[in-house]
This record gives structure tokens, sequence and C-alpha cells, in this order.
């Protein structure tokens, strides 16, 4: 069978896990991003309400805040976990929310433009995606497609979020949990693989398709 996760709490060393919350009326999403965590010892509480403030005022999440995100939805926070020991609390940010900019009818809650995280290395284990949320019907180029210039925004929001952690000295990586070894659907063996990070070099829109996060949606 493919390699198991090992059970939870999950740990990763020299890892930081960074949530920003968003809300609207019908529900709420999260996009998890990652962070290098270096410094000894426990994370300063403040770090939520720090990283709020600096992504409310970079200049490609503002862009994509005021032009790409309905005026229903808001973003309302940031949440820090420290992932090198288990069962580390999670902080939470207490600040103002910002709300969206773009005027027009709302897209799903659900439906997502997917922003790609490379690393120097490639296959499955060293990209991550961040599904954007909270779009207006009018950067849509087709009922499959989003915009040219939506994808240019998402990517420069993703920078955004990169400037903003390296600022706090937590540059953004690909998480990579603790897998047990197993074999391939051929049954080839596939080693054990420790948990550890990887770091981030770019980021694209390797597809501009409306995608879709179906738990957004709830149950």
């Amino acid at each position: 069978m493919a390699r198991p996760p090992t059970p939870p709490p999950i740990v990763i060393p020299n890892c930081i896990m960074v949530a920003l919350h968003w809300t609207d009326a019908s529900g709420s999403f999260s996009n998890v991003i990652h962070g290098n965590l270096t410094a000894v010892g426990p994370v300063n509480p403040s770090l939520p309400e720090t990283l709020f403030s600096a992504f409310k005022a970079n200049a490609g999440i503002s862009a994509w805040l005021s032009t790409h995100v309905s005026t229903a939805v808001s973003f309302v926070g940031v949440s820090v976990k420290d992932m090198r020991a288990g069962n580390n609390p999670t902080y939470q940010s207490s600040g103002v929310a910002a709300p969206g900019g773009a005027a027009g009818a709302q897209v799903p809650l659900q439906a997502a433009i997917v922003v790609t995280h490379r690393t120097a290395q490639s296959g499955r284990a060293f990209r991550g995606r961040t599904y954007l949320g909270g779009g207006v019907v009018t950067d849509m180029a087709s009922p499959k497609l989003w915009s040219g210039t939506t994808g240019t925004a998402a990517v420069a929001a993703l920078n955004g979020m990169q400037t903003v952690m390296t600022s706090n000295q937590i540059p953004m990586v690909i998480a990579q949990q603790h897998l047990l070894a197993g074999t391939t659907h051929a049954g080839a063996a596939l080693p054990d693989r420790p948990a550890g990070v990887v770091p981030i070099t770019g980021f694209d829109i390797a597809n501009p398709r409306i995608d879709s996060q179906r738990r957004r949606l709830g149950r």
C-alpha cells in the first residue's frame, strides 16, 4: 500500500503553520501555509497579529482583496501553530477584519483559483497549492476559466504572503509530514520519508480553470 502518514499529533521539524481566515454570510474558509521556523524557544503569542497586520498592508495582498475578493467576503484573521512538537497551542490574531472590495455577484464559496507553489525539486511531494476563494463573476473568462488578470493578481498575492513571512523570519516552505514505509501500486518498495520542509522558490498558475474545494460547502 502507499506510505501511510504517522498518527497525530503531526510534528515537523523547523515548521510553523499559518492560517489565513476568511468569512462571508454563508460560511468560512481558510488558506493554510507553512514557514521555516528556526528560532529557539516558543512562538511569540503576538505573532498572529503581527502577520495579520502585515498581510493586510502588503501591496499584492491588498490589491487581491480590494479588486478580486467580493464585498461580501472579509479577511478576518490569522492563526499560527508551532509544528516542531506535538500539541502546541494555536494562537489567534485579534485585529479588525478587512472586507473585500470587488463589486458584483460572488462566485460560490467552493469556487477557487489555484496558485501552485514551486520548489527547486520536481514531483508531487515538492510542490503545493493555495486555493484562493471569495471571488466575483467578473473575474471569470468563461464558465470554466479564470481570466489572466485574475491569475496574475493571485500570484502577486502569494508573493505578498511570501514577502511577509520572510520578513518575519519564517520564509514559506512545503511542509512534508512523516510517511511510513509502503509500496507502490506495482508492489515496489517505498522507503520511510522523514518529516521536513522544502523552501518555496516561486508561484504560478499551472491551470486557470475554476477549481473547487468541496469542504468549503460544509457537511
